[in-house]
């Protein structure tokens, strides 16, 4: 609800003192309406318009992960993920691998190995 002020002077205005008064009072509240509107129209043009096509949100670079549709992702680091139904991929061969870190299955041996810095291992049931 918009404030009404009303002014009684205490003693009589004459009418051109009281013109200017109006004037200076009416200046006053358009420069107010005027920066008021100027910051709407700034917000809803440029800003909203740019954040709605952005890829860069929030201090995010690149393209946002979404909560909803399938993406594929890389170079993210998950911290202490929470993994729903895991499905382990491996190479299947009969060769030893080659590269520090490669898992594979064994399928002569029937048996899940890795290559190390030290050699081939064999991963084993406890």
């Amino acid at each position: 609800m918009a404030k009404v002020i009303i002014l009684t002077p205490k003693r009589k205005i004459d009418a051109p003192i009281a013109e200017r008064m109006m004037v200076q009072a009416l200046g006053y509240v358009n420069r107010i309406i005027e920066d008021k509107l100027s910051r709407v129209v700034h917000y809803s043009e440029t800003d909203l318009s740019s954040h709605a096509t952005g890829t860069a949100v929030h201090g995010a670079t690149g393209a946002v992960v979404g909560t909803t549709n399938a993406q594929t992702l890389t170079n993210k680091t998950l911290t202490s993920p929470s993994v729903n139904s895991p499905t382990l991929v491996l190479k299947v061969t009969d060769t030893d691998g080659t590269t520090e870190g490669e898992v594979w299955y064994d399928v002569s041996e029937d048996k899940i190995k890795f290559k190390t810095a030290a050699g081939v291992e064999t991963i084993t049931s406890a």
